[in-house]
């Protein structure tokens, strides 16, 4: 199997997206993506969110979280007895956290009533009351949708503690999901919806590609592209 990076990474070029800033400097050989980092997989929801609380509650004034997300609910909990989502962004910001998110507006819930236009809404406002920043991004071609999943961690003190949550679970009600494949439900009622055969799975990646991926999440805000409808998305 090939282990030059190039072999696997499109460069800036290859994408077509001549606007971002990623490997802006030449270096677009894939080397951030790859060298240096220890790449941890978390399988199953229940884990990554244990680990994502972990990371979060040890951030401190100074400190840096950015996100992106799908779909959010606010009141979904990071651990079996919370704290929920929402609570957690919405603490670091009033603690001195930046606290940072880019979220799909959705479309109108009379095309998606089941999906995120409302939750969004409400995690956004949550933080934002708090402080923090959280935008709604409806860029996309019509019908699509916003998609990243992931979490940049970044201490001011000690930028050997950085680290980026990649491969993507949403924020979202029944993602909490653990190794037998129950689905844990915020409450006891309604019923939990059906069990998934799929595994859900993000990855822990301490190292180099934490700081390219705030470079991917700082370029997303103000920025638009062909076939796509700027909406309430500004620069950060």
């Amino acid at each position: 199997m090939p282990t030059d990076p190039r072999h696997w990474f499109l460069t800036r070029d290859e994408r077509g997206n001549t606007a971002t800033d990623v490997h802006s400097g030449g270096g677009d050989d894939g080397a951030a993506w790859s060298d240096g980092n220890a790449v941890r997989p978390l399988v199953h929801g229940a884990t990554y969110f244990a680990r994502l609380h972990a990371e979060l509650s040890a951030l401190g004034p100074g400190d840096r979280v950015w996100f992106t997300d799908w779909r959010g609910d606010a009141d979904e909990r990071l651990l079996p007895d919370g704290p929920t989502i929402g609570d957690l962004l919405a603490d670091l910001a009033r603690s001195g956290v930046e606290v940072r998110g880019l979220v799909w507006r959705s479309h109108g819930e009379r095309v998606s009533a089941s999906l995120s236009a409302r939750s969004n809404e409400l995690l956004g406002r949550k933080v934002n009351d708090a402080g923090g920043e959280v935008l709604l991004d409806q860029r996309v071609r019509v019908f699509g949708s916003h998609h990243q999943k992931f979490f940049v961690v970044q201490h001011r003190d000690d930028p050997s503690a950085d680290v980026a949550f990649v491969g993507g679970i949403d924020l979202c009600h029944s993602r909490r999901d653990d190794a037998g494949r129950r689905r844990m439900a915020r409450r006891p009622s309604p019923p939990a919806p059906p069990v998934s055969t799929r595994s859900t799975t993000s990855s822990r990646a301490p190292g180099p590609t934490t700081g390219a991926t705030a470079t991917t999440t700082s370029g997303r805000p103000g920025r638009t592209s062909p076939g796509c409808r700027r909406t309430s998305a500004t620069g950060w």
